[in-house]
């Protein structure tokens, strides 16, 4: 770590740290759009075919269209209630269903199927995966060897295969 005048500099990845409420009022006024996009770690960029899925993508057209069209089928009017949802159960049942649609090219609403207990368990290995520290992310020369020696790297081909089929 070095110090740079109120910056702390991380890694070998141009992070910084803004150590005053000054600092920060003059950076978000200057450099908003930077601030304001994410930063992609090893993993999300993996899992998500070089972030070509909403969740992860740059804001572009592309991902303008594949929001439009994801906002379209959380909220469609017959769907919506009233009533306190449980919102992981939803969300796992609208991947389930899109995921499934592509794939065999049947829906299952929701409805148990053959390999859903394993499809479950490939989603949730995938969200363990997206929120990893990825030693790499911080030090692109040799993070590498410390995801590899911990097994992350390992545990994410795994997770790809199971998740993708690749």
């Amino acid at each position: 770590m070095e110090f740079y005048s109120r910056f702390l500099v991380l890694g070998q990845v141009p992070n910084h740290v803004v150590s005053s409420a000054e600092m920060a009022e003059q950076v978000l006024r200057k450099h908003v759009l930077e601030c304001c996009s994410r930063t992609y770690s090893y993993g999300a960029m993996k899992l998500s075919y070089n972030l070509l899925e909403v969740a992860f993508g740059p804001c572009s057209e592309y991902w303008r269209e594949l929001r439009k069209i994801s906002v379209i089928e959380l909220f469609i009017v017959k769907r919506s209630s009233r009533d306190p949802i449980e919102v992981n159960e939803k969300i796992f049942s609208l991947t389930n269903n899109i995921v499934c649609s592509i794939a065999f090219g049947k829906s299952y609403d929701g409805k148990q199927f053959e390999g859903y207990y394993k499809f479950q368990v490939a989603i949730d290995e995938a969200m363990a995966m997206l929120s990893s520290f990825w030693a790499v992310d911080f030090f692109p020369n040799f993070g590498w060897i410390l995801d590899v020696t911990t097994g992350l790297h390992k545990r994410l081909e795994n997770c790809f295969v199971l998740r993708c089929g690749a």
